[in-house]
Order: structure tokens, then sequence, then C-alpha cells
């Protein structure tokens, strides 16, 4: 249950990422992968 609740905060992330950054897609990337570890290292998941 804990792992689907961090996927789907991941996948709203990246939604929102691409939305702000749509035209970089670099920034876009290194955002997700930084959003990414973050919430890991906050949630345990």
């Amino acid at each position: 249950m804990y792992l689907a609740v961090c996927r789907a905060r991941h996948f709203s992330v990246l939604l929102w990422s691409r939305r702000i950054n749509d035209s970089d897609h670099m920034v876009y990337k290194v955002t997700d992968d930084a959003l990414y570890i973050i919430a890991h290292l906050r949630y345990h998941c």
C-alpha cells in the first residue's frame, strides 16, 4: 500500500513538473529525479 501511495505521489509530481517546465525537457527531468530521491528519503518507501 505504501509503495502504491508513493508511486501515485511521484506520478503527480511528474505531471506537475512537466507542466511547469514544458519548454525545457532537461529541467523537468532533473527536477523529477531530485524530487523522486527526496520523496524516498522523506517517506521511506
